[in-house]
């Protein structure tokens, strides 16, 4: 698939290069001074680009110069160019980038901006009648390096007015349309200050755009009349450095893992000293600077291809835009070039691979933002459900530490009323009997014998049952043994009004009679607790007759379920009490999950569902293990 992209790209570059060769007319080539026209159709053929034939007289740095061939605007000097017009012909126009700064004559004449006016506003043609001879001399004097980007374009007064006026349209748009993208992603910049990648293109799109803007064709000449030749340079020169740098810092920040530390640096820095160079410079330097600044900006290209490569290679994000853009630019600039080469009317789309070019990694910055901000949308959510989850186990811990206080006091209460009434009222009264005992033990051995031995029931009834039952209360000593001989032994606490039958696996069985992997303590207290309190429940509430206990051991979760016999409950109208609410603590305390089934005449089942920490999880399989059954 990636192949076949890339065959119909190169497809498609080849067509678009090769296009002007194929549907356009090739005009004649200047040589030797001149260039012969007279058989070349304006309106069929459309205006000829004067690139060739010319005769070039001025001074270089080693002193006078005089050459023939192409136009140089760059340089100053004087610039002739004899023209062999069509017989026919009656009036000719050129199509000059900026002739403040130049003096130009057809002949002996001198033509000027301000001479014949063409229909179209803003824009001036420099007009002109061919010689009756034929053969008309063209004379450009240069007076200041970097009058003109392009050579002049000759042609008929309507086709040159089309020509300029779709030239300035074209370069408005140009500098609008990279305008509002720098200004965009300046704005995304001010919304994501972390994101400098978009800053630094932002800046590019910002000089590239005052680029255009400066160095244009027309738009310097109607907006900014005050600049010179000179100064159009220095600032042109100034923003494209500039605009490279600002290009060098965007390779390092969107693709630092590609972009070699040293030429980064090496990079910003030359671009940072060639844009104050260009401040300072001498004019007559100038045009070694701008030739200087063509070698780093080939050099900039090859790096981004570099970059552009070796990110495709290793998969990284954007490099295959960058790419693409990279591609995109190469054809167009091989295209300009093939135009000029040839002699054809140049009609540049190299800007409109820059805009591809730019355009690709604004595409790419945005899907990048848009990523990073529904990731951060899910992320929030998620931190916001988090929060949300954390909030309610607040307020379940708060809930469970008020309802353990409760219970605490509950137990406090309880073993302080047993004390009070059944402990002191039994010790009070073995008291009394014992100075009853003391009067009667002269006169009456046989009946001091019966109250001792009556006393000696009472304290054993003391100490088997309330200061046992006191001592349960706070601490079921058999939990030690393990989770099924306490929950055998609260079974027989309630054996005088129910049969309960407790009931476990195999691996229940294993796992609590092996001292090494026996269940924790406190989920054997908790499980321990939560029977109790449902056997309670049980005897108060249900009318039952039997209870069963089940204890089934799956998958590293222990599974708890008490059932009886009795009237059941609606679980909708229930409300928990202290009981409930004590299990469902001690449930929430081992994140466990625990639940009621039940429905009128149907028996009322308690079931609970907890992990066991333990260093190997038994998986249990097969029927119940252990039973024990206790008398009605």
């Amino acid at each position: 698939m990636r192949r076949s992209v890339w065959l119909g790209l190169f497809a498609a570059a080849a067509i678009a290069v090769c296009l002007p060769v194929l549907f356009t007319h090739v005009p004649p080539k200047g040589s030797g001074g001149s260039i012969n026209l007279s058989k070349w159709n304006f309106g069929a053929g459309g205006p000829v680009p004067l690139t060739t034939g010319w005769q070039f007289s001025g001074r270089s740095g080693a002193g006078s110069e005089t050459a023939q061939g192409t136009f140089l605007p760059i340089r100053p000097g004087v610039y002739k160019l004899a023209l062999r017009t069509p017989p026919r012909a009656q009036s000719l126009a050129l199509y000059l980038d900026d002739a403040s700064d130049l003096r130009i004559y057809a002949g002996t004449r001198r033509l000027s901006p301000s001479g014949a006016r063409s229909g179209t506003p803003f824009l001036e043609t420099l007009s002109f009648r061919p010689a009756t001879t034929g053969t008309t001399v063209l004379t450009i004097e240069s007076r200041a390096a970097g009058s003109v980007s392009r050579p002049p374009i000759l042609g008929e007064p309507g086709q040159v007015d089309r020509l300029a006026l779709l030239a300035l349209l074209s370069q408005a748009v140009f500098v609008g349309g990279f305008l509002l993208l720098g200004i965009y992603q300046f704005a995304v910049f001010l919304g994501r200050r972390e994101d400098r990648a978009s800053l630094f293109l932002a800046l590019v799109c910002a000089a590239v755009a005052l680029r255009t803007a400066v160095g244009g064709s027309d738009l310097p000449a109607i907006f900014l009349p005050w600049l010179t030749s000179v100064s159009r340079l220095r600032a042109e020169l100034f923003v494209s450095f500039a605009a490279l740098w600002a290009g060098v810092c965007f390779l390092g920040v969107a693709f630092r893992s590609q972009v070699p530390r040293t030429a980064g640096r090496v990079s910003s820095v030359v671009f940072a000293v060639g844009a104050l160079i260009s401040v300072g410079l001498s004019p007559s330097s100038l045009p070694w600077l701008q030739d200087t600044f063509h070698v780093l900006l080939a050099a900039y290209f090859l790096l981004m291809g570099l970059v552009a490569w070796r990110g495709v290679r290793q998969g990284a994000d954007g490099t295959l835009l960058l790419l693409l853009g990279l591609f995109a630019l190469a054809a167009t600039g091989l295209h300009d070039a093939l135009t000029v080469a040839i002699g054809l009317l140049p009609l540049p789309l190299a800007p409109v691979g820059l805009a591809v070019l730019v355009g690709t990694q604004a595409l790419w910055l945005a899907q990048r933002t848009a990523l990073q901000m529904h990731r951060e949308a899910v992320l929030s959510r998620e931190n916001e459900r988090l929060l949300n989850r954390a909030d309610q186990q607040l307020r379940d811990l708060r809930s469970s530490r008020t309802l353990l206080l409760e219970r605490e006091e509950s137990v406090r209460r309880d073993i302080a009323e047993m004390l009070h009434s059944r402990v002191q009222t039994r010790l009070l009264l073995i008291w009394h009997r014992l100075g009853d005992i003391e009067q009667q033990i002269e006169t009456v051995p046989d009946a001091v014998r019966a109250s001792l031995a009556a006393i000696r029931a009472d304290l054993d009834a003391v100490r088997e049952r309330d200061i046992r039952e006191a001592s349960h209360r706070l601490h079921p000593s058999v939990i030690d043994l393990g989770l099924l001989p306490a929950l055998r032994t609260v079974a027989d606490s309630y054996a005088d009004r129910l049969s309960v039958r407790v009931r476990a696996d195999r691996s229940v069985t294993a796992l609590d009679r092996s001292p090494h992997k026996r269940f924790p303590l406190p989920l054997r207290l908790s499980i321990y607790r939560a029977v109790e309190e449902a056997l309670q429940n049980t005897a108060r509430h249900s009318e039952a007759t039997r209870v069963a206990i089940y204890l089934r051991l799956r998958d590293g979760r222990l599974r708890l379920r008490v059932r009886d016999d009795g009237v059941g409950i609606d679980p909708a109208a229930l409300s928990p009490g202290l009981g409930l609410r004590s299990i469902a603590a001690r449930v929430a305390l081992h994140d466990g999950t625990w639940r009621i089934i039940s429905a009128p005449g149907q028996g009322t089942a308690l079931e609970i569902d907890l992990p066991v920490p333990t260093p190997e999880t038994i998986v249990g399989g097969g029927q119940f293990g252990t039973s024990t059954r206790r008398p009605s």
